[in-house]
C-alpha cells in the first residue's frame, strides 16, 4: 500500500474514532482542562459591528436592488422560527396519530393556514415533556401575533402546503415541508433536525456517522475539466434521495397552479442535521433555473456540519458568485457540532455567522479539535450551544450590528467582509 492510501487510512480511523468518542463525552470533559491551554485555534472572524451598510441620502440603508429588503436579523430570526416549530409540529401530529386523537390531528392537518395552526401548537405544548414556553413565546413572536395585518399570522400571510413527516420519511430521516408567504412575497422549504423520540434513534444515528463520501457529478460545464466530480457526505445524501425531487417538482406544480407565486424566492432552512439537508437541497434547487424566478437560492441554516469535501465548496462558491445562492451559515462559536465534522474531508461552505457572548462575525472554515475540545469543556454548556434558544439569544445581544446589512448586502461587501 503506498503512503497516501496509507494516510487516508489512518485520517480515516481517527476521525470514526472521534466521532464514536461522543458517545462517551463525560470521559472527553474530564481531559479537556489539560488540554485547553494548548489551544491555538486561527481566528477568521470578522466582526460584524464593524460592517457599514450602504446609505442613501436619508441616511437609512439602501434597498436591494434584488428586491431584498429584510436585514439578515429579520429573515435569520424567521427561520430560525420556523426550524424550531417544525420540531414540536412534527411532534404533535406524532403524538396525534399515536393517541388515534382524531380532533387534534385535523387542527394540525396540512395544508393550513399559520395564523390557525401555530396558536394550536402553542396550546399544546404540555403535552411535549421538557418544552420551554417562555423561550418559545420570544421565538415565535411574530407567529403568535393576534393581528391580522402582521407579516406572518395574517390571513393573506403565511401557509403550510407541505408536510411530509410519515413513518417512512423519520426513518431515513428526511422530514420536511413547504411554506408561502404572501406578505413577504417567498416560498420557504425547511428540513427538521435530529429527533430521536419518533422511533427511529438507530437509523438517524446511522445517518449522521455515515461519513463516507458519496461522488456525485460537477453540474457546472465549465468546470468540468478541473473538477469533474464533487463528493458529499453520503448518510444525509441518502436521507434526500428520492425527496429532492418531489420537493422541486412539488415547487415548480404549485408556482405553475398558482401564477402570483412565480416570481417568489425561494428559502431553504433547517436545524444541526436539517441544516445539512437545507444545505445539500439548497445546492440542487439552485440549479433549477425554471423555478427560481432568476433570483438566488436563499439558504439559512444553524448548528449545521459541513456536507461535501473541497470540490464541492468549488462548486458552491461558483453557484454563489454566479448570484444563484446565498447562505447564511449560522452557528454558535461553542457549539461541537459544526465544527467536530470539519475534522475529516468535510469542508464549510457559504457565509459563516459566528455567535457567542462578547459578539458576532463572519468567519472563514476555521474549525480545528480545539474547537471541539472547547466544547467538551462544559458538557452542559455543550448542549446549550447547539440548541436555537441560544442562537436566538445571541442573536438579541448582538441585534444592532446583525441588522445593519441584508444578506444580499452582505455578500456585496463579501470581499471587505469575509
Amino acid at each position: 500500500m503506498g503512503r497516501a492510501a496509507k494516510m487516508w487510512m489512518w485520517n480515516r480511523r481517527v476521525t470514526k474514532l472521534l466521532l464514536y468518542a461522543t458517545l462517551f463525552l463525560p470521559y472527553a470533559a474530564s481531559f479537556a482542562p489539560i488540554l485547553a491551554p494548548a489551544a491555538k485555534a486561527k481566528s477568521g472572524r470578522t466582526d460584524l459591528s464593524l460592517s457599514t451598510t450602504n446609505e442613501d441620502s436619508s441616511g437609512g440603508k439602501s434597498p436591494s436592488t434584488d428586491g431584498y429588503n429584510e436585514s439578515m436579523l429579520d429573515e435569520a430570526r424567521d427561520m430560525l422560527a420556523i426550524s424550531d416549530m417544525v420540531y414540536d409540529f412534527t411532534a404533535l401530529r406524532r403524538l396525534a396519530r399515536a393517541k388515534n386523537n382524531t380532533e387534534l390531528s385535523q387542527k394540525l392537518s396540512v395544508p393550513q393556514k399559520v395564523s390557525t395552526v401555530v396558536p394550536v401548537i402553542w396550546e399544546n405544548l404540555d403535552l411535549l415533556k421538557g418544552k420551554c414556553m417562555i423561550e418559545k413565546d420570544s421565538m415565535w413572536q411574530g407567529y403568535l401575533s393576534e393581528d391580522e395585518s402582521d407579516q406572518h399570522s395574517g390571513d393573506s400571510g403565511s401557509e403550510i402546503i407541505l408536510l411530509s413527516d410519515s413513518k417512512e420519511d423519520a426513518r431515513i430521516s428526511c422530514v420536511y415541508g413547504v411554506g408561502v408567504n404572501h406578505n413577504l412575497k417567498r416560498l420557504t422549504v425547511w428540513f427538521r433536525g435530529t429527533e430521536m423520540d419518533d422511533g427511529n434513534r438507530g437509523a438517524t444515528w446511522g445517518k449522521n456517522l455515515d461519513m463516507e463520501l458519496r461522488l456525485e457529478e460537477n453540474p457546472i460545464d465549465d468546470m468540468c475539466d478541473e473538477t469533474p466530480t464533487v463528493h458529499v457526505m453520503r448518510g444525509w445524501m441518502r436521507a434526500l434521495l428520492g425527496r429532492r425531487s418531489k420537493i422541486i417538482n412539488f415547487l415548480r406544480k404549485y408556482k405553475e397552479e398558482n401564477p402570483r407565486t412565480r416570481d417568489y424566492p425561494l428559502f431553504v432552512t433547517g436545524h444541526s442535521l436539517g441544516g445539512s439537508l437545507a444545505t445539500l437541497f439548497g445546492y440542487f434547487l439552485a440549479q433549477e433555473e425554471d423555478i427560481t424566478a432568476n433570483k438566488p437560492v436563499t439558504l439559512y441554516t444553524f448548528a449545521a456540519p459541513p456536507v461535501g469535501d473541497a470540490d464541492f465548496g468549488k462548486v458552491f462558491s461558483r453557484l454563489e458568485d454566479d448570484g444563484k445562492l446565498r447562505y447564511a451559515r449560522i452557528f454558535n462559536r461553542d457549539d461541537v457540532v459544526p465544527h467536530f465534522y470539519s475534522l475529516s474531508k468535510h469542508t464549510h461552505v457559504g457565509m459563516g455567522i459566528e455567535l457567542h457572548m462578547e459578539g458576532s462575525g463572519v468567519t472563514n472554515n476555521d474549525s480545528s479539535i480545539w474547537n471541539v475540545v472547547r466544547g467538551f469543556k462544559d458538557l452542559k454548556k455543550a448542549d446549550r450551544e447547539h440548541s436555537l434558544s441560544q442562537a436566538f439569544d445571541y442573536m438579541g445581544l448582538h441585534s444592532d450590528s446583525l441588522d445593519e446589512m441584508s444578506l444580499e448586502e452582505m455578500y456585496r461587501e463579501k470581499k471587505r467582509i469575509g
